[in-house]
Formats: C-alpha cells, structure tokens, sequence
C-alpha cells in the first residue's frame, strides 16, 4: 500500500515537474519573441511581407476562411453534402482543394480561422506565425525525453530554443508561414520511427504520418525520404546484418507507413492526382555538379549565423552555441577512431555518437550537392527547403552533447582547442570575419567555450548547474543577435520587406481594394451582374487579387498550377513570367478574346498607359487610379466552332500564325472529332527590317555576342496602320551570362518617340523557375499610326542566339469578321451556381443553339474534375485549343449542365475511414501481442 502512495506522489511529483518545465518555457518564449523579432515591434511592423506571404499565403487563409464558412452554409442551408471546390477566381479557374493545400487547407492551426473576418485574418496570421514555432519546440522536446529521458532540462530547453528560433524559420517561416510546419511535425515522424525501432509499436508513426501528409504534400514527401535515411541510418547500427531484423523492420514501417498515408488521403490524394499536370515538374531545368564557391563560403557561416536571403534558400544556421557541440562531436569521433570502448555504457554512448555523427555528416553532404537539393525538391528545381532536418538534428547534438560539455577531458579540450583554432582560420580564409553576425556569434562561441572549460576543470557541487544555466543564457542571447542582425534597419533590415502601420481597415483594404472592385463596379454601371461569368485582364494587376471575390481573370500566382494553360503559352510565344506564375495575355487583342476576356484594368490611368489597351476597347469607367475599358464584342463563356484543326497540322504552323488559325478552327487533338477542317486565311504582314547595334554588342549569324549589359539593338522598319506591332525571337537561348535572369528591355518608337515598352523574363535554364519559354512573339502595342523602330536593350552581359527575327503587323480585319463567326453562336443564360460566401461552384447551366454540328469551346482550362450534360444525357469533354475544354454536339437547341468533382477527394475520405479503422485495428492488435509476450515471461 505504501509502494502505491510513493508511486502515485511520484507520478504527481513528474507531472509537476513538466508542467512547470513547460510554463518556464512558454514564459521565456514570449520574452524571446518580443527579443527576436524587437525591430518589428519597434518600427510597427507586421509580420506579412510584402512579396510571398501577402500575395499568396494571407489571402490563402482569407479564402480558405470564407470557404469552410460556405461549407457550413452549404451542408445546414442547402442541405446538401456535394462541397464546392471549383474556383473561377483563381486564374481562368481551378480546383481551390489541390491548390490550396500547399498554403492552407489541412493545416489543423488554421481550422479555427473560420471565425474570423476578413479585416482581421491579418492578425490571425500573424498570431499563429508565432505559434508554430512555440509548438516546434514542445515537439521536439517530446522527441528528445523519450530519446533522452535522463537529458539535463536546461539543455532541453537550450534545444528547445534552438530549435523553435533556427534561422529555417527565421527567414523561410515568417516569409512562407507555412514552412515553419514541418518544424512541428518532423520530430513527431523521427519520434513515431524509435517507436518502431525500440518498442516495435507503430501506431505513433502512422498517426505522425497522417498529421505530416495531410498538413503539406511538398514537405511530406520531404519527411518520407529523410526520415527513410535516418531509420536505415539507426537500422544499421542496430541490426546490422540480421537480414531477418530488416525484414520485420521493413514491414513495420511499410504497414504503418501505408496506414498513416491512407489517413492523409484526404488532403494528399487530390494534390496526388493533380501534381501530374502541374507545369513545373521536368522543365528541363539544369542541375551543376557542384555550387557555386560563393555557397560553399556562405555556407560556413550559415552554419552558425544568420544568413538572410541564403543562396537556394539554404538556411542550416542555429548561432553560435552550436560550435560546441558539432567539435566536440568531431573531436569524439577523432578520439574513438584511436581507443577501444568498455561494454556496457560506454559502448552504447560510443553507438550513439557515431550514429549522430553519420547523420550529421550525411546532412552535410545533402547540402553541399545540388543533386540532393533537386531530388528533394520533388526534381522540379534545386532548393535547399528541406534543411529543417538540419535544424532538428543540430538541435538535438545541443541536447545530447550537452553533458559532455561541462565535462571534457583534458585530450578533448586539447582538441576543442585545436578545432576552433582551425575553423577560425577555415572562417578568415573564406572572407566570413566580415560579417559583424557571424564575428558576434563567434565571441558568444569562444566565451561558451572558455564557461565550458573552466566547468570541466572546477568539480565543485553547483559550478557545473551555474555553468549550465549561464551556456543557456548564452544560446539565448545568440538567438537575439541572429533576429538582431538580421532585421534590425541598421543591419540586415529584413523589416522593410514588411508592411508596416497597418490597421485592420488598411489591411482589408489590401485585400479587397484592387482591379477587381474597379471591374466589378464597371460590370455593374453596364448593367452586368458583378458575379456573373466574365474575365478581366490588364496591366500591374495585383496576384490573386480576384480570389476572394471569385472573379476570373487571366492572372495566376500558385505553385500548383495547371499545365494546359502554360503549355498554350509556349505555343503561343506568349510573353510572361513563368508556368505557374503568369498574368496576362500579353494585350494580344485575339487571345484576350479567345480567352472570354471582357474587361481590362489599367492600374495608373495615364495616357502612356492608354497605349497598351488592345484593339476594340471602350474606356468606361474610372475608379481611384484605375481605368476599366470593355470588349465591345466580348465571347461568351462558350463559343462554338464548326471546323477543327487536327494536333498534327497545329503544330506545323508557324508560332506566329498560330492566334490567327483559332479564329478558323478548334485545335483537337488527332481522332477527337470528325469535323470538317478550317482553312485559315493570314493577314500577317512581315515587315523588312534594318539592324544596328549600339554598345558592346558583336552580331554573327543567329547570335548576339553582348559583352557589356547597357547594349543595345535597334530594329528599323515600315510598320503598318491600324495593326499590333510584334518583335519575334525564334527558339531564343542565352548563354555566358553572369546571371540567371537576364531581362530584355525591349521599346517601340513611332517617328523617334517612344510608345510602348516591355520586357522579357527570360530565364536560363539554371533558374529555379526555367519554364522552358524560348518563342517570344511580344506585342508591342495596337495602333493607329504605324511604329518604325524596336530597340532591344540587354540588362546583362551574355550570347543572346536565336534561330529567326522578324517584326509583324497584324491587322484587325479578319479578326473582326471571324469573331463575328465565333459569335453567332454562343453559350447564353449563364448560372454558375456559386456559393454566396466563398463564391465556389460545382454546376455551371446554360443554354447554346448550334446551326449544325459543332463544338462548344468552354473558355475553362481543362481538367477532369468536370463532366458535362447535354439535354441530360452525359457526352465527352475533348481539349480545344490546348488550353480549354470543349464539347462536341449536334445542331439544335441545347441544354447545357457542368457538373465538378475534385478528382481523388471522394477517394481520399473513403481512405481515410479505412485508414482509421486498420489504425485501430493496428494498435489493438499490437497491444493483444505485447500483452502475450508479457504473459509468457
């Protein structure tokens, strides 16, 4: 009875203990936050930056706040469980479910987002930012006692802190917010992975598994193959050659595993399913052999400090604390080579060290090979995203090694000593003392140092606690230092790619004052339901400005885009910034209208900026600085066509003629229709031209040899009236440039003055966003009067070759007559049927007349999520114009439904059920054979 009360007030005693751990910890983290990120606090800065986290991730959560309020509306007011998942707001319109996952949906921290409004998601935004690392570090610590249960809990908590302030999310988790997610769940997988390896129970990794693949795709996948290379890591160590050991390993993991992913396939399979199509996958894109010099130096000190805007996003660094333990690991490894250890203790601590010590230098080896970078990166481009690993690893050798610390032996000091000697001169020599932060975290290393000496030498009771308590402090105040130098305007001023002074009114004013209430005040003013079908487009639009309103629009900024429409792009020449990222139709008046454009916004309403208007568009109406003109003969969003052009004979057009053979025919792919074929008719003049160059510009056939960036070449030539002007560079390529990026500045003139001006983004083919664009047929402008000269300026040096180059005018007469074709028959009593709160559909109705049998070009990328109906009766949804979808049917009246289903979702929750049921299943079953095993002892 007595055995039973100690052990119940231990268990007391315990759990006071942690709690109490834990409110220090919270404690010292708010005081870390105001510590850290004091620039923002001091300038009024709000944690959205500018660029990537307010153009896709705040308006993201904005969304995706509105949408579960519409699913709620959906399943209580309409009673229906048929959820809507299709956006026309998000471009020309796609599946928010499959694109939104990267940014929003499955992340359990933003569930409760669905009770804020709009004005104020911004501050919600900002409080979960912090969460997320707070939570990191209880995750990990969770990892560390249950690898560590006997760890010093001041260590713990410098491992806490090290971790939660790493400089992965100093600079990648307060830029993307949402890559601070697999700091929370990546010690969770590594956690459920020495469930299996120690106690052989695997119901922890398939519920980690669950959480990590229905959070993110993208760093799942990364989690699933670093977590593979530590457990072969651990497996060998452990098991060594028992092949029968690997083998139940192997199914443990790989049952478990399945489970865990079933369960996420709610949020995973959709994204499965639409990854194929996703533009940025095998672009062709180079990977080097090795980085450049400049990363490995950078590299070095992104070790220890904080290196902002770290080449290929490589952020490895904790501060300067973290030198100790990574020489002393070094320094033991070295000393283990030379000596023999005991059994018992001894030779599991040596066991444990060399494991640590391969999994360090394994991570070493990933970032210094761009190979591993790029197959981490899903082989879509070479970036160093996965190195939260790193933070979780190095955080860990802190914990670790942290006892060894305050007791080195004399050899160990010797060669402690020895060490930062060595990588003081490693520093010097690779130009690293010039940074102010990486000298700082430096002195912090050397006075840890010198603490953990004299810690070592003194055995006196209590000198070892001082010593740890003060190493702690010292960690912490790194940290500050790295938040300091690198956001502090005196320093990294990281802060002014911040908004700052903003009000909930000024941030909802972000969000929804844009093009897209000027275009919707203009539908409305011309008698058009402002949430009707229409698409807008135009100049300095704002990214994904019309995702909240649901309003469509030729502008797209996700990473998983639709591959159709970037593929229409290459066709077309079109001049833009990359597959996934795009916004418009380079004011192409044949494929604005072929792409069911209507309205068209000019931010700056000035007459320099008249002049990018397309041809047959009517200013009518101005708000604030914005102009909004109006297609005077737009196209519905169905269209029909009574001839086709066979994949076959599109393809031998030529690219410049390509826009003006879709006002004859529907492209189809071979066998997909039997209509009759069209015979287009050009009106494409090719104009002579006449070629001078000014700078450092050396011409040989096909190749521009540019050896000064400021160069430039001047293309003379007899435009003609009433025509848009083009410049065509046929199968461009540069090469020898000393950048990535080399833009092309490229103005027309009209009798000496300058009338438009353009660039083109192009991109090498070791740039991370390479879309493999190298047919530019750029539009300089509809007009009046004839243009007589195109100057192509070069912003860097480089050889620019190319195949052909021509300047075209292309006159407006066979386009006027041909639309008028396009038009007589068209898709009318339009209901897109869209929710009244997030503004997404599942059904859009119309009705066509066709006058024989044709197709109906449906101005919505293609996609299999949607089935047609026609007169009730389902029929085939062909690809039309590369881009679009299209439906062939007979002449008469019709009625037409469209029906969407995100492919994989209702798959995905079957999955998940099953998947919940086999996990109990699972763990029972394990239980029942522990339970036995315990028995027969």
């Amino acid at each position: 009875m007595r055995a039973n009360i100690f052990l119940v007030r231990g268990v007391l005693v315990k759990k006071k203990s942690f709690a109490c751990f834990y409110l220090i910890y919270t404690a010292i983290f708010a005081a870390m936050v105001f510590a850290v990120f004091h620039a923002f606090f001091e300038a009024n800065a709000t944690f959205v930056n500018m660029a990537d986290a307010f153009r896709q991730h705040l308006k993201a959560l904005a969304f995706y706040s509105k949408w579960m309020r519409g699913v709620l509306y959906r399943i209580f007011t309409e009673h229906s469980l048929d959820i809507q998942t299709f956006s026309l707001g998000m471009g020309y319109g796609t599946d928010i479910y499959p694109t939104l996952q990267y940014y929003a949906i499955g992340d359990l921290l933003n569930l409760p987002a669905i009770f804020v409004k709009n004005q104020y998601i911004y501050i919600y935004f900002q409080v979960v930012m912090m969460l997320r690392p707070y939570l990191a570090g209880i995750t990990f610590s969770l990892l560390v006692f249950y690898l560590r249960p006997k760890a010093s809990r001041i260590g713990v908590m410098a491992g806490m802190f090290t971790y939660a302030f790493c400089t992965f999310f100093l600079f990648l988790g307060i830029w993307h917010p949402f890559f601070a997610n697999p700091l929370i769940y990546f010690p969770l997988v590594i956690l459920g992975a020495e469930k299996i390896l120690r106690e052989k129970r695997s119901g922890f990794f398939a519920f980690s598994i669950f959480l990590a693949g229905s959070n993110n795709f993208f760093f799942f996948y990364m989690m699933v193959l670093l977590t593979i290379v530590y457990v072969i890591v651990r497996a060998i160590f452990i098991h060594g050659r028992d092949l029968a050991k690997w083998g139940q390993l192997i199914v443990k993991f790989m049952i478990s595993g399945i489970i865990g992913s079933m369960m996420a396939m709610i949020t995973l399979l959709p994204v499965i399913m639409a990854f194929p199509a996703n533009p940025r996958v095998s672009t062709g894109i180079r990977v080097p052999l090795f980085y450049t010099k400049d990363y490995y130096y950078e590299l070095i000190r992104n070790f220890f400090s904080f290196v902002y805007h770290g080449l290929y996003d490589t952020q490895i660094g904790h501060h300067g604390v973290i030198l100790l333990p990574f020489i002393l690991l070094i320094v033991e490894a070295v000393l283990m080579l030379f000596s023999k250890g005991k059994e018992g203790a001894d030779k599991e601590k040596r066991s444990s060290r060399w494991q640590l010590f391969v999994v360090m230098a394994l991570l070493v080896l990933f970032v210094c090979i761009p190979a591993a970078g790029y197959a981490l990166t899903g082989f879509a481009y070479t970036i160093n995203r996965w190195t939260f690993a790193f933070a979780l690893a190095g955080s860990f050798m802190l914990v670790d090694l942290w006892d060894d610390l305050f007791n080195m032996k004399v050899k160990e000091i010797v060669g402690m000593v020895i060490m930062s000697v060595m990588f003081i001169l490693i520093c010097r020599t690779t130009h690293n003392l010039g940074y102010a932060n990486a000298r700082t975290e430096l002195i912090i290393a050397g006075a840890g140092l010198v603490l953990c000496i004299i810690a070592s030498f003194i055995k006196i009771v209590g000198v070892k606690k001082v010593a740890e308590v003060a190493l702690l402090a010292a960690t912490l105040v790194a940290i500050v230092f790295n938040g300091y130098y690198g956001y502090d305007p005196s320093q990294g001023n990281m802060i002014v790619e911040y908004y700052s002074d903003v009000t909930p009114d000024d941030m909802h004013i972000l969000l929804e004052s844009t093009e897209v209430q000027s275009v919707m005040e203009a539908a409305e003013a011309t008698g058009t339901d402002p949430y009707s079908f229409y698409r807008y487009t135009g100049r300095d639009m704002i990214w994904n400005a019309s995702l909240i309103e649901g309003i469509s629009s030729t502008q797209f900024y996700w990473s998983l885009a639709n591959g159709v429409v970037s593929d229409y792009f290459k066709e077309m020449g079109n001049n833009d910034q990359q597959n996934f990222a795009y916004f418009a139709l380079d004011d192409r008046t044949i494929l604005n209208s072929l792409a069911g454009v209507r309205y068209y916004s000019l931010r700056f309403n000035t007459e320099e900026e008249w002049r990018y208007v397309p041809f047959g568009y009517a200013h009518i109406h101005d708000r604030y600085n914005f102009a909004i003109f109006e297609n005077q003969a737009p196209l519905s969003l169905g269209y029909t066509y009574y001839s086709i052009i066979p994949r076959s004979e599109y393809e031998s057009i030529p690219t410049m003629n390509r826009q003006e053979a879709l006002l004859y025919g529907a492209v189809v792919e071979d066998g997909d229709s039997n209509l009759q074929m069209a015979e287009p008719e050009y009106s494409l003049i090719n104009c002579p031209v006449e070629i001078s160059y000014e700078g450092a510009v050396e011409a040989s056939d096909g190749k521009w040899i540019v050896s000064e960036g400021g160069s430039s070449v001047h293309i003379k030539f007899k435009g003609a009236e009433n025509c848009e002007t083009y410049l065509w560079l046929d199968n461009l390529y540069v090469s020898d440039s000393d950048t990535n990026y080399p833009i092309m500045n490229v103005r027309a003139f009209a009798e000496g003055n300058e009338v438009t001006h353009k660039d083109i983004w192009y991109k090498t083919e070791d740039n991370q966003f390479y879309s493999d664009w190298h047919d530019y047929f750029l539009n300089m402008g509809y007009a009046q009067g004839a243009r007589d000269e195109i100057v192509v300026t070069f912003t860097e040096a480089g050889t620019y070759t190319f195949e052909d180059l021509g300047v075209y005018c292309q006159p407006m007469e066979n386009y006027q007559k041909q639309l008028g074709e396009l038009r007589s028959n068209m898709l009318t009593d339009i209901e897109l049927n869209k929710n009244p709160i997030s503004y997404t559909t599942n059904k859009i109705t119309g009705n066509i007349t066709l006058e024989d049998t044709g197709i109906m070009c449906l101005t919505l990328p293609y996609t299999k999520g949607w089935t047609a109906y026609v007169d009730g009766q389902k029929s085939d949804i062909i690809k039309v114009n590369t881009m679009f979808m299209g439906i062939e049917m007979p002449a008469g009246d019709h009625v037409i439904e469209l029906r969407y289903h995100t492919p994989g979702l209702l798959p995905g929750f079957v999955m998940l059920i099953l998947g919940v049921v086999l996990l109990v299943i699972l763990v029972r079953y394990e239980k029942k054979s522990f339970a036995g095993e315990n028995a027969d002892v």
